[in-house]
């Protein structure tokens, strides 16, 4: 099996962090301790970091988002103001997931580190997420008719 497939959203509690940065690059993945650098295409698939992670610090973007909504994971997310969309999706983040604000500035020195303890403790919604890609296949098998 892949090295980080996750088994239907079941995380280790351990307080695994998994970062991917913007480095197009560098292609390596790093490791200290229990944590990871990642490059922008690792070739893991995206969703399954995202489902064995126990918290999520990153931009507030429509992937992202769906991720988290999906698999119900704790998100510290960065205000992208510049973006005309981000009220929007701050306004999602804020209402429909565990979430807390990470200032820009808090990840360039380091004082991100902090929220990890108030990001693991956010307790799960619990809500059961559809998988919206059943609906839309039943959808197009119905049109096509078969």
């Amino acid at each position: 099996p892949p090295l980080f497939q996750a088994e239907d959203g079941i995380r280790d509690r351990r307080k695994s962090l998994v970062g991917s940065e913007m480095c197009i690059r560098d292609s390596r993945i790093e490791r200290t301790g229990r944590t990871l650098r990642l490059p922008a295409r690792s070739g893991i698939y995206h969703p399954d970091l995202v489902r064995a992670a126990d918290a999520v610090i990153g931009k507030a973007g429509y992937s992202t988002l769906a991720e988290i909504y999906q698999a119900d994971v704790p998100f510290g997310y960065v205000s992208r103001a510049q973006f005309r969309e981000a009220p929007v999706l701050e306004r999602f983040t804020r209402k429909a997931l565990r979430a807390v604000n990470v200032p820009e500035a808090a990840l360039q020195d380091g004082a991100w580190t902090a929220l990890i303890p108030a990001l693991t403790a956010l307790a799960p919604c619990g809500a059961r997420r559809d998988n919206g890609a059943l609906p839309v296949a039943a959808f197009i098998v119905e049109i096509l008719g078969e």
